[in-house]
């Protein structure tokens, strides 16, 4: 009996986490309810990688790791690792609605602006999703996601599987609050 109430305690408390994960910074997810298609930049101005800015983590990690070449690393290797994750798994969740992620330059009234804001070694995040008018950039919805990255691998695939989970994270929170707003 003990152990069932300690499971079913440990449960709710992981429920209560995974509601927490996502959450309304400004605006409402009613305001994009009528669109279909939306371009997707990525903001990384913001973003502090383990605790540091971007200079003072490049300079870290080029000293931590001398055979690598840390910009180059953070260019090719972990900043993409948002537009090749978030995307796909986000679109996985939403399709049903005629509701889509599109990657590349493309004409659209709205855009989505990911804008990471922490990311760790392991690929644990937080970003901003905000969603504006392409003319103009009025701000219409952002949503805060939170996500936990990896265990084993390069810093690279720990990264990508935090994007992987932020992508299911913000596409679950999407689906069920444009399907809400469209009732």
């Amino acid at each position: 009996m003990n152990m069932k109430k300690l499971f079913l305690f440990l449960s709710m408390i992981l429920l209560c986490q995974m509601v927490k994960a996502q959450n309304i910074v400004s605006g409402n997810i009613a305001s994009i309810k009528d669109v279909s298609k939306v371009k997707v930049v990525v903001d990384w101005s913001q973003v502090k990688i383990n605790n540091l800015s971007v200079a003072d983590w490049l300079e870290y990690r080029q000293t931590e790791s001398p055979e690598y070449n840390a910009k180059d690393e953070l260019e090719n290797e972990l900043k993409p690792q948002v537009m090749e994750n978030v995307i796909p798994y986000c679109n996985k969740r939403i399709e049903k609605l005629n509701f889509f992620l599109l990657n590349g330059d493309n004409d659209t009234d709205v855009t989505l602006k990911i804008i990471p804001l922490t990311c760790d070694k392991k690929g644990n995040n937080i970003s901003d999703f905000e969603f504006v008018k392409t003319n103009g950039g009025t701000s219409l919805v952002k949503i805060r996601v939170k996500s936990s990255g990896g265990v084993f691998g390069t810093m690279a695939n720990l990264w990508g599987d935090g994007f992987k989970k932020a992508g299911e994270n913000f596409g679950k929170y999407l689906y069920k609050g444009i399907k809400a707003a469209r009732k």
